[in-house]
């Protein structure tokens, strides 16, 4: 069996006005970790481990994934997925899902993990889904993952998943 979690990145810095900031550069904001850390804690009520976490290369993907690997389900494994970077090509995603079967979470950008997703449910890439900052979307696919072969488990926005989290104090 295999379970894809993907999750939006947290608040990060805007661009700024000049561009003198380069976008993979942008970071996430105090508000954006701590909202983070709080959805990481709720995300544990739901997934108690992961096999996989991945994050693209821009930066603030590798600090949500920091924070997900500290507060939320431990993962058995950790790495960089190029994949994951904006204009990632989703039937390349899902391909090399296929030699990775377990629960990997996998953390990118809007709009390319809400057409990911779509792909994932209905072989369509015009996306159907809008992640929010720090949304969380679990899918599972009972054989090898294709185009339209992902059955949708739950979506929650952060808002949802930090609630959960005060809820198991």
């Amino acid at each position: 069996m295999w379970e894809l979690v993907l999750v939006r990145h947290a608040i990060a810095e805007d661009p700024p006005p000049d561009g003198c900031l380069p976008d993979a550069e942008r970071a996430l904001t105090d508000k954006g970790r701590d909202r983070m850390k709080a959805a990481a804690r709720g995300v544990t009520r739901l997934l108690p481990e992961i096999d996989l976490l991945l994050h693209s290369p821009l930066l603030r993907a590798r600090q949500t994934a920091d924070i997900l690997a500290e507060e939320g389900p431990p993962p058995v494994e950790r790495e960089l997925h190029e994949g994951l970077a904006p204009g990632g090509d989703p039937d390349a995603f899902l391909a090399w899902l296929v030699d990775h079967p377990g629960r990997v979470m996998a953390v990118g950008h809007e709009p390319d993990l809400g057409a990911l997703a779509a792909y994932a449910l209905s072989g369509q890439t015009r996306s159907f889904m809008h992640f929010k900052k720090g949304g969380m979307l679990s899918l599972v696919f009972d054989q090898p993952p294709r185009p339209g072969g992902g059955e949708l488990q739950w979506y929650l926005p952060a808002r949802p998943l930090r609630q959960l989290a005060k809820a198991g104090r």
